[in-house]
């Protein structure tokens, strides 16, 4: 269990960033610029993205129910 208490973490910091780029790729190429792209969604998945990058640590650390 403590495998999948760390890994959960950083599937959650690694997809959003993934989603993203794909996003990104594929607007530049079907539009061939970056003006007209909606960045709202991307500045709210890099935020998600960013706060479980920072605080990716051991989910049973300090929570009782694991010990």
């Amino acid at each position: 269990m403590n495998n999948l208490n760390t890994l959960l973490p950083k599937l959650a910091t690694i997809f959003p960033l993934l989603g993203i780029t794909l996003n990104v790729a594929l607007h530049v190429i079907r539009t061939g610029s970056l003006v007209s792209f909606n960045w709202q969604w991307t500045l709210v998945g890099l935020l998600f993205s960013a706060y479980f990058g920072i605080f990716r640590k051991d989910l049973s650390k300090n929570n009782q129910n694991y010990k």
